[in-house]
This record gives C-alpha cells, sequence and structure tokens, in this order.
C-alpha cells in the first residue's frame, strides 16, 4: 500500500523499482490517500484528469 509519499515518486517516475510494481499491479492506496491526493489537487485547482493521465494505468477506483 502506497502512502503519499510514494505517490509523489510515482508521479515523478523517480524510482525504477516503483515504477515496476506498479506496472505490475502490485501497489494500492488507502482511502486515506486518495482523499489526501484528492484534497492536495483540489487546493492546487489540478483536476483528477491531469493527474491520473501521467501515469499509465493509474486510476482511481471508488470504494462501494
Amino acid at each position: 500500500m502506497l502512502d503519499t509519499n510514494a505517490v509523489r515518486v510515482l508521479l515523478e517516475r523517480r524510482s525504477p523499482q516503483l515504477d515496476q510494481w506498479f506496472a505490475e499491479d502490485r501497489c494500492s492506496v488507502s482511502a486515506i490517500v486518495a482523499a489526501e491526493i484528492r484534497f492536495g489537487l483540489e487546493r492546487t485547482l489540478i483536476s483528477d484528469d491531469q493527474v491520473f493521465a501521467q501515469v499509465p494505468g493509474l486510476h482511481l477506483v471508488q470504494a462501494s
């Protein structure tokens, strides 16, 4: 499970190992981390789509 700092590293493409884990679907984020990301996006006025488009395969899954 990725924390907020790991998500930042993933988005900035600073860790080949993390990129590989993500490509293999070995990573997930908690609802708290997803909420922190949304909060940060709203503060900076960047849409979710813009951020999620930066990393192929990254998408937000809503809990049911």
